[in-house]
């Protein structure tokens, strides 16, 4: 077993799985392997073992109002350095403030049921975006795609020339995400992308790749771990 962690005798905290008691974890190639309320894990032979004792192990925190300054305020504070703190104080998470110059206005939706994202293709669409207004990530159709009717059989071939699949994320500029908001209140659009169309705003599509899976089955779950040991 390679890359292994084993915090020792902490106390664990996850209100999402309703734990609070003292026990180990063990992190395996950056990823939980197990929890031991109560007990002790056997470490393997190649762990690296932290005594947890006195301290807490939970989820990485989340602080919802960070300055990181840039652009505008760099003397004061930059992404880098803002982002490197977090971590150094367990927050996995942080939402920026606008307060740079120029204020950020550049709003992304990202479908939580999408995990396996990479930095390359988050850079391509929010560069596109900021340039642009509205961008997305998409891949183009591959299959063969048939209209199917009620009882089950083909009506018609669908022809897929200029035909793409949109994922996630989908970059917008906020001025034109709130008018797109505002003109659609019984709002019943699949994604963002559609309702920025019905006000005429052009989106921009940036290609994805099929990695950037959506999770809708217990099979999409296997598909989308084994995709995530390969990134």
């Amino acid at each position: 077993m390679s890359n292994a962690l084993l915090l020792r005798h902490g106390r664990i905290l996850d209100p999402a799985q309703s734990i609070d008691g003292e026990g180990d974890v063990l992190v395996v190639n950056g990823r939980v392997a197990r929890i031991a309320l109560g007990s002790r894990i056997d470490a393997p032979s190649d762990a690296r073992i932290i005594d947890c004792g006195g301290k807490f192990i939970t989820p990485g925190l989340i602080d919802p109002h960070v300055h990181l300054r840039e652009p505008g305020g760099e003397a004061k504070e930059t992404i880098r350095t803002g982002t490197a703190s977090a971590i150094a104080g367990g927050f996995t998470t942080v939402c920026c403030m606008p307060n740079t110059n120029p204020a950020i206005d550049t709003v992304a939706i990202h479908d939580a049921a999408r995990p396996c994202i990479a930095a390359p293709w988050i850079d391509a669409v929010f560069s596109a975006g900021a340039r642009t207004g509205a961008a997305i990530l998409a891949i183009p159709v591959v299959g063969t795609l048939k209209r199917v009717g009620p009882d089950g059989t083909i009506l018609e071939t669908v022809d897929r020339t200029g035909l793409w699949e949109a994922q996630t994320p989908q970059v917008f500029s906020r001025q034109v995400l709130e008018k797109a908001f505002a003109a659609n209140p019984g709002n019943q659009s699949t994604d963002e992308a559609q309702l920025v169309e019905s006000v005429g705003q052009k989106v921009t599509v940036v290609r994805g790749s099929p990695v950037n899976l959506k999770i809708t089955s217990r099979e999409d779950l296997h598909l989308a771990e084994q995709a995530l040991k390969a990134m």
